[in-house]
């Protein structure tokens, strides 16, 4: 088992992007101990979504070898979340709802995110609205019930959210104007992920052409031409996943 696990950690350090792209079948074959930290080497030096939501769920509910721990949990599930991974967004969004059921969770939570960014203190008090939260729970909601054909962009393996994200976000109590600004931090978002996405593939002139044609600074967008480059760079992306997916198939 030894020798097995120091051959794939070599495969992770030499060819991660494909060894990451089939690691749930071959961590399969695992030891926990040995899976979970193959699972941190895809997570944490790849940025892969799939990994990182399969350490936050580890850490989420525990194991006989893993203790629950929900700090660490929350900080798998918010990496694989800003990656677009559409069931961890989900699952993200209802540990913050329970975790600010009473004031033990939202200290908990305040904690943890305390320790990542630190935030003014909170007089003790911590009834406030999730203030400091990477993402709060109803953009979370928002970008996992998104339809998936509009998920194009998102560096994902997982764009469909599971069943129960649809009811958490029909039952969200949030007024209009707070719904509003929510809203446009989700617009952010996925601004954020295709500039990214479009750095990622396109050369800097090309960049430069489809940032300024998409958000002018004059605010003025050409509707015509806005279209056609996004139909162009979404061939590309797909290319280059389809790419991704044959050079993975032909390592193994």
């Amino acid at each position: 088992m030894k020798r097995i696990v120091i051959f794939l950690m070599l495969l992770v350090s030499t060819s991660c992007w494909a060894f990451c792209y089939f690691s749930e079948s071959l961590l399969g074959t695992l030891r926990e101990e040995s899976a979970l930290t193959l699972y941190k080497s895809c997570a944490e030096g790849m940025n892969d979504d799939v990994a990182q939501a399969k350490l936050a769920g580890i850490y989420d509910k525990g194991t006989t070898a893993v203790p629950r721990d929900v700090q660490k949990a929350l900080y798998y599930y918010q990496l694989s979340a800003d990656n677009g991974n559409a069931e961890s967004q989900a699952r993200l969004a209802q540990m913050y709802m329970e975790l600010d059921r009473d004031r033990g969770g939202r200290r908990s939570m305040h904690e943890y995110m305390n320790a990542i960014i630190p935030m003014p203190a909170l007089n003790g008090n911590y009834h406030d609205d999730f203030k400091g939260e990477f993402i709060h729970p109803y953009v979370l909601l928002l970008l996992a019930n998104e339809k998936v054909a509009n998920k194009w962009y998102y560096p994902t393996k997982v764009k469909q959210a599971p069943a129960y994200a649809s009811n958490l976000f029909k039952n969200y109590k949030i007024d209009d104007e707070k719904k509003k600004l929510l809203m446009k931090q989700a617009t952010a978002w996925k601004k954020r992920k295709l500039l990214e996405m479009a750095r990622q593939i396109l050369s800097e002139a090309e960049y430069r052409e489809f940032s300024d044609t998409l958000y002018p600074a004059n605010g003025q967008v050409d509707a015509f031409k806005r279209s056609q480059l996004l139909k162009a760079f979404q061939e590309k992306v797909v290319l280059k996943q389809q790419q991704d997916q044959e050079n993975a198939k032909a390592f193994y």
